[in-house]
C-alpha cells in the first residue's frame, strides 16, 4: 500500500505539480514591482516610500509635456534590506539617472513603496515648484543637452537585488505642429592667446 502511494507521489505529473506549487509559493514571497511613466504625479511625502498617485500614464510623450514622472511601485517587500538598482538611458544610450536606494523593512512586516523621479521636459525648476514643491525634490538632474532635445526612445530599467531587471520603454517626440527643437550649440572654444612680440 505504501509503495503504491509513494509511486503515485513520485510520478512525473505529481513531481511537476509539486514544483509548480513551490515556484508559486516562491513568487508569492517576493516583492512585486510595476513601472510607469506619467505626466502627473501627486505625492503625500517628499521621499521614497511615500504614497503616490499618478495620472496620464503611457509610453508616448511630447516636448510640450511639462515633465514625465518615472514611477516604481513595489508591493509585498519582505523584512530585511532590498537594494533597488535604477537606470535611465536616453535615446543615445547615455545613462542620465543611476540610483541604488536600499529599502529596509522591520522584522515581521511587509511594505509597499513608491520610488520616483521627475524628468523635466518643458518645465523648469520654477514651473515645477509652482505646481508642487515635491516635484523639484524628485527632479532628475540631467547634464548636457536639455531633455526636450533628446527625441526618441528612452529606457527605464529597474532591478531588485539579483533578480532580472524590468524595463519600461517610452518615446519623447516633438509636439504636434512644432518644429524639431534646434540643438544647443556647444560652448565656443577659448581664444588662443597671441604671442607677444
Amino acid at each position: 500500500m505504501r509503495a503504491k502511494t509513494l509511486a503515485r507521489l513520485l510520478s512525473p505529473m505529481a513531481v511537476a505539480g509539486g514544483l509548480v506549487v513551490l515556484l508559486q509559493l516562491a513568487a508569492d514571497a517576493q516583492a512585486r514591482m510595476s513601472l510607469s511613466a506619467c505626466t502627473k504625479a501627486f505625492s503625500r511625502g517628499a521621499v521614497y516610500g511615500s504614497e503616490l498617485a499618478t495620472r496620464e500614464c503611457g509610453n508616448r510623450f511630447t516636448t510640450q509635456d511639462p515633465y514625465v514622472a518615472l514611477v516604481i511601485h513595489l508591493e509585498n517587500v519582505l523584512e530585511g534590506q532590498t537594494v533597488v538598482a535604477i537606470q535611465l538611458f536616453d535615446p543615445e544610450q547615455t545613462s542620465v539617472w543611476a540610483w541604488r536606494p536600499t529599502i529596509t523593512v522591520e522584522p515581521g512586516y511587509r511594505a509597499t513603496y513608491w520610488i520616483w523621479g521627475v524628468l523635466a521636459v518643458a518645465a523648469d525648476r520654477e514651473a515645477l515648484a509652482r505646481e508642487d514643491r515635491r516635484l523639484v525634490d524628485q527632479l532628475i538632474e540631467v547634464r548636457g543637452k536639455p531633455v526636450r532635445e533628446r527625441l526618441g526612445e528612452w529606457i527605464f530599467q529597474v532591478g531588485l537585488g539579483r533578480g532580472t531587471p524590468q524595463t519600461l520603454k517610452f518615446r519623447l517626440e516633438a509636439a504636434p505642429g512644432s518644429l524639431t527643437p534646434a540643438p544647443t550649440p556647444p560652448p565656443a572654444p577659448a581664444a588662443t592667446p597671441t604671442p607677444s612680440q
